[in-house]
């Protein structure tokens, strides 16, 4: 079953996807210079608003996993919200966003030199008015994000005071007593009866008293933090039952070990989960770390060419900026996958088995040629 993260970040890697298969190709084409010979302003206009589209959904995307991450570890005893309805919302969005870009199906266009970039005579007050909204949002989700993270800093430094909890160790199991009796766990707290005499002597009292004695038995399996499936034996006394004084102390004593055991194993189970979740949240926090990083340049272009505009002769860092700043995003699609494999051993394990599954089924093509 897939978690709210799952669904956040495969809709994030579909974004990438997306944006290696069409934003990236125009982005070499025109690096090429073969934009003008090859593309239209169709494809201008389309590519524009998928990457657009993407970036948004982007935004989005990344501040719903920081605020997941964030209930996750500072917030563990909050009603988390069900999967499902993390994937509806991120339909929805990506609906939204979509439409929400839409003006760029009119503003962009390629120009006489074969880019794809904003018409002139679209540079209205409208289009400002629309990019100041898209930087804002920018803004409001990166603000989200940071608080967030910070956050969770501030949670897993104060965790890291609390020494981590010891393995539970292993219950002993039932042992005989020398008089035959089955019934007690090996317990200090609880004195045997080591004597064959005092067996007998046990044995007929019960017999004198006409006690009837019924016990109702339980095993409880747990998963161990080692990976292995224990069983703890518990007994119980049946409901109006008399039960001789020693073997009620024994059963009381041996009850509580066992809720006490049962208690360390679902706090264990609590630290690892919470040692997982932080490994996840590192991982997701590198990505969107890059996310932020890649876009903040075009975005900076935009807004400077928007607002203040670009003075000719260009200076050094205007004419870095104009060339490499709308186009450094490319770095974020492919560093995702590099950050995957290095950060993630399952989703090496994942690479590894897709490329021996495409080695075995292209040998067997070849096989058959």
């Amino acid at each position: 079953m897939k978690t709210n993260c799952d669904w956040y970040i495969l809709f994030v890697a579909l974004i990438d996807l997306v944006s290696c298969t069409f934003k990236n190709t125009s982005y070499f084409m025109e690096y090429l210079s073969v934009w003008a010979s090859y593309t239209n302003s169709n494809y201008c206009k389309f590519t524009a608003w998928i990457s657009q589209s993407m970036v948004c959904v982007s935004i989005f995307l990344f501040a719903l996993i920081a605020i997941d991450r964030y209930m996750k570890l500072c917030h563990t005893a909050s009603v988390s919200i069900p999967p499902a309805t993390s994937r509806n919302v991120t339909l929805v969005l990506t609906l939204v966003n979509a439409v929400l870009a839409a003006p760029c199906l009119v503003i962009f266009d390629n120009n006489s030199r074969g880019v794809c970039q904003v018409q002139e005579s679209m540079k209205t007050i409208l289009v400002t008015a629309y990019y100041s909204f898209l930087f804002t949002l920018f803004l409001i989700m990166m603000a989200i994000v940071i608080f967030c993270y910070v956050r969770i800093a501030i949670k897993v430094r104060q965790s890291r005071r609390v020494r981590p909890i010891p393995e539970t160790s292993k219950r002993e199991a039932m042992t005989r007593s020398e008089d035959g009796g089955e019934d007690y766990f090996t317990n200090p707290n609880v004195p045997q009866q080591l004597s064959t005499k005092d067996g007998e002597l046990r044995e007929v009292e019960g017999k004198q008293n006409d006690i009837q004695l019924t016990v109702v038995t339980a095993r409880v399996k747990f998963q161990s933090p080692n990976g292995g499936v224990n069983v703890i034996p518990q007994i119980y006394p049946a409901l109006n039952t008399e039960i001789h004084p020693a073997l009620a102390t024994s059963v009381e004593a041996d009850h509580e070990e066992n809720l006490d055991v049962l208690n360390q194993i679902q706090i264990r189970r609590k630290f690892l989960r919470q040692q997982r979740n932080l490994r996840v949240t590192s991982l997701l926090f590198v990505i969107t770390a890059i996310f932020i990083l890649s876009w903040m340049a075009p975005y900076a272009a935009m807004v400077k060419g928007l607002y203040v505009g670009f003075r000719y002769p260009l200076s050094l860092g205007d004419l870095v900026l104009v060339m490499y700043g709308p186009n450094i995003y490319v770095i974020n699609t492919f560093s995702n996958p590099l950050v995957y494999a290095i950060l993630s051993p399952s989703y090496r394990k994942l690479v590894r088995n897709v490329l021996r599954k495409v080695r075995v089924n292209s040998w067997r093509v070849v096989q058959c040629i």
